[in-house]
């Protein structure tokens, strides 16, 4: 789960980008009236938003490109629990203790030896597209670091599943 402000951030990242938030919210199966802003939704309606808003914009790399530019507030308390976490490896460690509580479709994990990694699975139904969920949650998760250490760390590397 995720909060509906990330909805609203991607049906602004469609309308600044020349495209139809209504068309969107149509397509996604949303109802016109708009969440309120701290309500909970589900995985599988973010990324039903997501694909369509990419389509809508013609934009391969919308979740990247919307997960480069979000409040990271977007992920509810989850993220003051990260942001204010007293080091790196605390704040990692309580994203995955409490992601659970969010949902269970979207699995973290960090694992540390002579070089960390942050990673994290997502079970995706066959008819389900995931793709620019996928890619959203990496650009949070490489914003996230980049504001907990700093602008100079530089992942080593990336692996998409699609």
């Amino acid at each position: 789960m995720f909060t509906s402000r990330l909805v609203d951030a991607a049906l602004r990242q469609v309308t600044s980008s020349g495209g139809s938030a209504e068309r969107v919210r149509a397509r996604a199966g949303l109802s016109p009236v708009s969440y309120i802003n701290e309500s909970l939704v589900d995985i599988y309606t973010i990324a039903r938003v997501l694909e369509h808003a990419a389509e809508e914009v013609d934009d391969p790399c919308f979740g990247l490109n919307l997960g480069a530019q979000v409040d990271l507030r977007v992920f509810g308390t989850i993220s003051f629990a990260v942001a204010n976490a007293p080091t790196v490896g605390i704040a990692l460690n309580n994203l995955i203790r409490y992601q659970a509580t969010y949902s269970r479709n979207f699995r973290c994990f960090y694992e540390r030896r002579e070089t960390a990694m942050v990673g994290f699975d997502l079970k995706q139904p066959p008819d389900k597209d995931l793709r620019h969920l996928e890619n959203l949650c990496v650009a949070v998760v490489v914003c996230t670091m980049h504001s907990l250490i700093g602008e100079r760390w530089v992942p080593l590397g990336m692996k998409f599943e699609h």
